[in-house]
């Protein structure tokens, strides 16, 4: 079994791609209802927050195919399947794209501004989405893998 090198951009990319998928069903935006309804939501165990899934309508689906594309690209790479290239370039397009949504969703997110908060799931996902662009990026840039001589 060949050795993988957690630092390649080949295993950032599959990585990215994976915690993307993971993120979705994390925390994104919450409710800041404050004071006693505040109060009383907890008591009565409300969840007040929303995941990526909850919270976008369109959006969600494209952070689901950005992670499809990027997981796509590790295996088709790591497979030396002809594909490999076009996986990456979508997967870098995608990448890219949606570190630009979801930044632009954690500086306007959804709902009024006084009400609405940011979680940690938007934040953990900015990252996997830019991981997602510069291992697509990357990969491309690094050419096809080497293979092993034929004897």
């Amino acid at each position: 079994m060949p050795v993988v090198d957690p630092r390649s951009p080949l295993t950032i990319l599959g990585a990215s791609g994976v915690a993307l998928f993971l993120f979705l069903l994390l925390p994104w935006y919450g409710v800041d209802l404050g004071g006693e309804l505040g109060a009383a939501a907890a008591l009565a165990n409300v969840d007040t927050t929303a995941s990526a899934w909850q919270a976008f309508s369109y959006t969600d689906i494209l952070l689901f195919l950005t992670a499809a594309a990027a997981i796509a690209t590790f295996v088709l790479t790591g497979q030396h399947h002809e594909q490999a290239g076009n996986a990456a370039k979508a997967a870098a397009g995608l990448g890219v794209l949606c570190t630009l949504l979801v930044l632009y969703r954690i500086v306007n997110q959804p709902g009024p501004n006084d009400f609405i908060s940011v979680k940690f799931g938007a934040f953990l996902g900015l990252i996997a989405c830019a991981g997602v662009a510069y291992g697509a990026v990357q990969t491309m840039n690094a050419g096809p893998a080497p293979t092993a001589p034929t004897v």
